[in-house]
């Protein structure tokens, strides 16, 4: 029973996941823009564009060709040698023996084959990371979205203490406590707006 909750809220959380937008912000032409992103948008801009999954797969392409090299028989050498008008020309030829050089090909192709295990493994490790940052930045601009909501009641609160002071409905040490905790949560909100400017940072460098 445990089981089939547990996978029942996986399957919910993956729907949600799914569905969900976050803006993010794009530096074009040194200009700060904004743009909806799906979450599935964005695993597919971090494995299209990250650039450390792109050098990883480039480090394939080398190893592949490592196996092409390791198919072609070594280099001849040529050796020239001049006795009084006598002119001498070597050629020489290594013999490999013993099926080396099928042993050194199946080698290279084993280091391939491991090379793309490896990346394998590291792009679904990418992804797992991306994914917790882009969780983080929604979360991250929930708190923002509640602290500009707690800020704007406060701020209005501030503005009707005020009036009730000039009509002395209330003490001025009442319409100075309002106004010092809007300023505080104004503070809070400064802050909270520089938290998700660097978690949306975190969503592009991971975009590549």
């Amino acid at each position: 029973m445990k089981l089939l909750h547990n996978k029942t809220l996986f399957v919910f959380v993956c729907l949600l996941l799914a569905g969900m937008e976050v803006r993010v912000y794009a530096n074009e032409n040194y200009q700060w823009a904004t743009y909806e992103l799906t979450f599935q948008d964005f695993l597919n801009r971090v494995g299209k564009n990250n650039l450390d999954y792109i050098a990883e797969k480039f480090n394939i392409k080398i190893v592949e060709a490592e196996v092409i090299a390791a198919k072609v028989l070594p280099d001849p050498e040529v050796t020239f040698e001049a006795l009084d008008d006598n002119y001498i020309v070597e050629l020489e030829y290594n013999l490999e023996l013993g099926n080396k050089r099928k042993a050194r090909v199946r080698l290279a192709r084993s280091e391939v084959e491991l090379k793309k295990l490896a990346v394998e493994y590291f792009f679904q490790e990418l992804r797992a990371e991306a994914a917790d940052a882009f969780l983080e930045t929604i979360m991250q601009r929930e708190i923002l979205q509640f602290k500009q909501s707690s800020y704007e009641y406060m701020r209005q609160l501030s503005l009707s203490d005020s009036i009730r002071y000039s009509l002395g409905e209330i003490t001025e040490n009442d319409a100075r406590q309002s106004r010092l905790e809007a300023a505080s949560l104004l503070n809070e909100v400064y802050e909270q707006e520089a938290v998700y400017k660097s978690a949306l940072v975190v969503l592009n460098q991971y975009m590549g």
